[in-house]
């Protein structure tokens, strides 16, 4: 999986990071895996670090499948407030599709290029240091 995530309590956050190639499948594997983590106490707060991403391989019919399947776990991602952090135009791309999907949802989704102003707009304030991923 190109999908890593930490869950800081004190924070309420859940910090994600993608490397190399993220899929569909990938993307699913997470929420799944996420839904079913006892140390996720839903409503959480999400900054989601794709800067590392080299590809993604999602159609608009999956972005629009992945938009459902969080419909789905909706009990455990309702009022989620996802921070995406991208360094490329069609990540930011894809990003704003998914944002599109997720409208009409109590999810909210933003999309950054930079990474302090994800956090600003998130309300948290942590360094490096507790955001690494053991």
């Amino acid at each position: 999986m190109s999908l890593k995530y930490k869950i800081i309590k004190e924070q309420k956050l859940v910090y994600v990071v993608g490397e190399g190639t993220l899929t569909f499948e990938d993307l699913v594997d997470h929420l799944t895996e996420l839904s079913g983590n006892p140390a996720y106490i839903p409503p959480m707060l999400k900054l989601i670090d794709y800067r590392n991403l080299s590809h993604i391989t999602l159609t608009s019919k999956q972005s629009e499948k992945l938009a459902e399947l969080k419909y789905f776990y909706r009990n455990q991602f309702d009022k989620e407030k996802s921070a995406l952090v991208v360094s490329s135009d069609l990540v930011f791309g894809i990003g704003r599709q998914h944002q599109a999907y997720m409208y009409d949802s109590k999810m909210e989704v933003e999309i950054f290029k930079d990474f302090e102003k994800a956090k600003e707009w998130l309300g948290i304030q942590i360094n490096e240091a507790q955001l690494a991923l053991s």
